[in-house]
């Protein structure tokens, strides 16, 4: 019952300009769903996923895409299966192809923390692959930065277990 008071403004703050703002927003967006059980009220990423077909100005598009990716990583395996299915998508309008595109670019950071990215990559690449043939020069920019972020996730995963 605490988090359904709460979740109305962090989600607010997933539109906030400050990328700073809109991180530690998705971020207890995120803590919020690892402590939910069964409770739809604590889950945002329905509704976080409604507004990936909705035009949204860059910075609310980062923020909602911070906040699913904050999310996947503390959902059940289930439900990271479902999400990841809905993020895949191909055959949809160019906003919400973006968007999407988006949460794979945020993704890696937040599933690689968790151990996560392994499970997930291998679907998410072919995807990113295809976006980069796309003609539409921001759709290729946002697959271009999947692709990177995925890089350095694995990167950091590595050099973090040369280290230990």
């Amino acid at each position: 019952p605490f988090f359904a008071s709460l979740r109305p403004p962090l989600e607010a703050l997933l539109s906030h300009p400050s990328p700073k703002v809109r991180e530690a927003a998705a971020q207890a967006i995120g803590c919020f769903a690892a402590a939910a059980t069964q409770d739809d009220a604590v889950d945002s990423s329905s509704k976080l996923l409604e507004k990936l077909d909705q035009h949204q100005d860059g910075a609310e598009m980062e923020g909602t895409a911070q906040g699913i990716a904050a999310t996947m990583s503390s959902v059940s395996a289930d439900r990271r299966a479902d999400l990841l299915s809905e993020l895949l998508r191909e055959n949809i309008g160019r906003d919400g192809r973006l968007a999407r595109l988006c949460v794979l670019a945020h993704l890696p950071k937040s599933l690689a923390g968790r151990g996560l990215l392994e499970e997930f990559v291998g679907e998410m690449l072919p995807v990113l692959g295809r976006a980069l043939s796309d003609a539409d020069e921001g759709v290729r920019a946002m697959a271009r930065r999947g692709f990177n972020a995925t890089v350095d996730a694995g990167k950091d995963r590595a050099t973090g277990a040369a280290v230990a």
